[in-house]
């Protein structure tokens, strides 16, 4: 027990991060985030249509340029502070829904006509995004 404690008081002696390892990190997150911009700005933009459960008046806009967060902000009574992701169900060709969902980052641009909804930490959902997305930046920052 007494060996634990003193690792833990070493542990907390000592920066857990120098300078250099976040500046390498910036460093290869920007690099990425270049790449990835780049590569949704070569995409083909089609029209799309997003529809809220029970909505019959869908939102309008272009593949792989409209988010969630877009939609979001377009909506009467803007909720954009409680919530904390998106559930989006993408339509088969023949305009069906597909049985699955995918889980959303507000930011991430939608890529066909799908309906949306909207995740707050009040949702037991919600709050398992909040934890997976705690875990990948606490993960990644080691």
């Amino acid at each position: 027990m007494l060996s634990n404690i003193k690792l833990i008081s070493e542990r907390l002696e000592k920066p857990l991060f120098s300078a250099v390892h976040i500046l390498e990190r910036l460093k290869l997150f920007n690099e990425a985030n270049l790449n990835h911009q780049a590569s949704l700005k070569a995409k083909a933009s089609q029209e799309i249509q997003v529809f809220l459960p029970g909505d019959q008046k869908p939102f309008n806009g272009l593949s792989w340029q409209i988010r969630p967060l877009d939609i979001l902000k377009q909506m009467k009574g803007n909720r954009s502070n409680e919530i904390i992701a998106a559930k989006v169900k993408y339509f088969n060709s023949d305009q069906s829904v597909e049985d699955d969902y995918q889980l959303y980052d507000l930011s991430r641009p939608l890529e066909g006509n799908c309906e949306i909804e909207f995740l707050s930490f009040q949702d037991n959902l919600g709050k398992k995004v909040t934890f997976l997305k705690f875990y990948q930046v606490t993960y990644n920052l080691w």
